[in-house]
């Protein structure tokens, strides 16, 4: 087995294990992440944890964490160490197990680098198990560690932002996907999004460029639409036009059985710049209800702009699961099917399957 060092961002060290061995697919729920800490780091680390990987999310329609934490001593990890997201918070100048711990599995060059400061995040990837992500934080002393990790906040909280919706998909696509509903929106629209075997259509001709489907479980729904358009000049709507666009669309498609219909609850609103696919994106989180305010959920929206095609993609995904207290992994569902976008040809195009 040989380690490998690369730099992945300005302050992470990746540590690619590489090993023929077969390992087991790493255990746990996704969305929760178990924390070694000694007890001191831990409670001086919880303003750092709060802006990162514990931060609310408030566009949900009760406030969740986007990551659960699972704080466990040093003498649990033999029994834990095969779960899907560890993350390690130790000290240079501390004698305590979680520190002396950490510092074994280090090598002297990469501790050298935590005590210049350097680099102080580190990342092992299927360390103990296949589809693993084991996180350190090293910092010189016990108090350094939350800020460490507020100071990078967006990489380290994307670190496992990107594994779980990678583990998501697999979860979602290994066994269930429909492939001929892909294949099918290929043939006829130019692009595909893959979905799970359970996904109906609802709609793909009602309306200019509009494509609808829909998942139903008892207590559980959740639906994904698409609405694309030209746009030659290639400028991009700004972020309150984008809305208007999104509950047009919802409002004459998106209705209930007696002709409500679905609109954005003001305010419960999120904006983000991204690079979705390659592809200039805007990534919208919010809250919808129904204009009689009868019923309600959240939603994820990615609008981008495929320069090959000249052509503003809107696709949207809505989840209703009024008897779910927690929405944030239905959301994740949303956002990996929304990300499983493909083309025919030009920008983005690639095997959709």
């Amino acid at each position: 087995m040989k380690v490998y060092f690369y730099l992945l961002f300005p302050s992470f060290f990746i540590l690619t294990l590489a090993c023929t061995d077969l390992k087991p697919t790493a255990l746990g729920p996704d969305g929760r992440i178990v924390v070694f800490a000694d007890s001191l780091i831990y409670r001086l680390a919880a303003p750092g944890l709060d802006k990162t990987i514990r931060q609310t999310v408030s566009t949900l329609p009760q406030p969740e964490p986007l990551f659960e934490l699972e704080h466990q001593p040093r003498l649990k990890f033999n029994d834990l160490k095969q779960r899907a997201y560890l993350l390690i918070l130790a000290s240079l100048q501390d004698s305590t197990p979680t520190s002396k711990m950490a510092r074994s599995m280090l090598s002297p060059s990469v501790l050298e680098l935590a005590e210049k400061g350097e680099q102080n995040i580190f990342v092992i990837r299927d360390k103990y198990a296949a589809h693993q992500l084991v996180v350190f934080v090293i910092g010189n002393t016990p108090e350094s560690v939350s800020g460490i990790l507020a100071a990078d906040s967006a990489n380290f909280t994307n670190t496992f932002t990107e594994l779980a919706l990678n583990r998501m998909s697999m979860d979602m696509f290994r066994k269930h996907s429909n492939e001929d509903l892909s294949e099918k929106m290929m043939e006829k629209l130019g692009f595909s999004v893959r979905f799970q075997h359970d996904y109906v259509l609802i709609r793909d001709t009602i309306g200019p460029n509009f494509f609808y489907m829909k998942r139903i479980q008892p207590d559980l729904d959740r639906w994904v639409w698409i609405h694309w358009w030209d746009n030659p000049a290639g400028d991009f709507p700004k972020r309150d036009r984008l809305l208007a666009i999104q509950d047009s669309v919802m409002k004459l498609h998106i209705q209930a059985d007696d002709s409500s219909y679905s609109e954005t609850v003001p305010g419960i609103i999120s904006h983000k710049e991204v690079n979705f696919n390659g592809f200039y994106g805007i990534e919208t989180r919010g809250t919808w209800r129904l204009n009689d305010y009868s019923m309600g959920g959240p939603f994820i929206t990615y609008t981008f702009y495929n320069d090959s095609l000249k052509q503003l993609f809107m696709i949207n995904g809505s989840v209703l699961a009024p008897k779910f207290p927690e929405k944030m992994k239905f959301i994740r569902e949303m956002e990996v099917i929304a990300k499983s976008i493909r083309f025919r040809q030009g920008k983005g195009a690639a095997p959709a399957l």
